[in-house]
C-alpha cells in the first residue's frame, strides 16, 4: 500500500508513518486519499476523476477549491450535468467495519448552514428504483458530504457503480470524490442529560410518537435506549434516518 503513495512517504519509524497516515496521504498513484481515524480504522476517498473515467470534458474540472487530488473538483452546474455513472473501487478498508459511502463536494456559494437540503437522486448498479439523499452536512475539513448508503467490508476488493440522476438545491456543486468512512455509533445517553431533558418538558410522553421504535430503527447510526425517557431524549436531539439500507446487498464484490 505504501509503495503506491504519491509523493513517496518520508518516515523513519512506524510511529512517524502512523502520524502521516492519521493526517492523510495520497495512494494509488494519487487517485486515493487514505487516512486513519482515532480508532485506527481505515478511511478512504476515491478521486472524482478516477470515478468518472475517460471521456469527461476537461473544462468541468476546477483547481480553485483546494482538493486533495491533482485533478481537483468536477463541476456540476445543472441537473443534466449530474447524469453520470461513477465507477468506484476500493481495497484498503478495514475488514469487518461498517462503512458509510459519501459524496464529498463544495457548494459554489458560501454562507451555507450546517445542514443543507440537496435532494440528490441516484441509483445503484442493478437496482430498479432510485434513492434520494435529502440532506448535506458541513464538515470540519471545509467540505460538504451527503450519505448514500452503508455496507460492511469483508476482506474483498469492492467494485460498484452509482448512476446519479440529478439534484435540487439551486446551487452548483464542486465534487471531490466518493468517500468511505467508518460508521460512527451514537453513544448511550447520559443519565443526567436524560433527567434534564424530561424534567424540562412535563408532557414529553404525550409528544413521543407512537411509532418511535420503528423511526429509531431507521437511524443511520446505531441508537441505544432502554426506556421511553431515553428514546424521547434521543428524538428531541434529532438524528438522520435512512431508507436505503436495503441497497447494501447490491454491492458487487470480486
Amino acid at each position: 500500500m505504501i509503495k503506491t503513495a504519491k509523493p513517496p512517504l518520508n518516515y523513519k519509524s512506524k510511529d512517524e508513518m502512523m502520524i502521516l497516515m492519521s493526517k492523510g496521504v495520497l495512494l494509488n498513484v494519487g487517485k486515493t486519499w487514505f487516512s486513519l481515524n482515532k480508532k485506527g480504522e481505515r478511511c478512504e476517498m476515491i478521486s472524482i476523476g478516477e470515478c468518472l473515467g475517460s471521456g469527461v470534458q476537461s473544462f468541468r474540472f476546477s483547481s480553485r477549491y483546494n482538493s486533495r487530488f491533482a485533478v481537483d473538483t468536477y463541476s456540476i452546474y445543472t441537473e443534466n450535468d449530474f447524469k453520470k455513472i461513477l465507477h468506484v473501487g476500493t481495497q484498503f478498508l478495514s475488514p469487518g467495519i461498517t462503512y458509510t459511502v459519501n459524496l464529498v463536494f463544495k457548494f459554489s456559494r458560501e454562507g451555507k448552514r450546517r445542514r443543507e437540503p440537496i435532494f440528490l437522486k441516484y441509483r445503484l448498479q442493478g437496482e430498479r428504483e432510485s434513492s434520494i439523499s435529502y440532506l448535506a452536512y458541513d464538515r470540519e475539513d471545509g467540505w460538504w458530504a451527503c450519505d448514500l448508503y452503508q455496507f460492511t467490508y469483508n476482506y474483498r476488493i469492492v467494485h460498484f457503480q452509482i448512476l446519479f440522476e440529478g439534484y435540487d438545491n439551486g446551487d452548483s456543486l464542486k465534487v471531490e470524490g466518493i468517500e468511505f468512512q467508518p460508521l460512527v455509533n451514537v453513544e448511550h445517553v447520559d443519565e443526567k442529560q436524560l433527567i434534564s431533558d424530561t424534567d424540562s418538558d412535563s408532557n414529553w410522553e404525550e409528544k413521543l410518537p407512537a411509532d418511535y421504535e420503528d423511526i429509531m430503527e431507521r437511524s443511520e447510526n446505531s441508537l441505544q435506549w432502554t426506556a421511553k425517557e431515553e428514546a424521547y431524549s434521543i428524538i428531541r436531539k434529532g438524528f438522520f434516518i435512512s431508507v436505503k439500507k436495503k441497497k447494501e446487498k447490491h454491492l458487487v464484490f470480486s
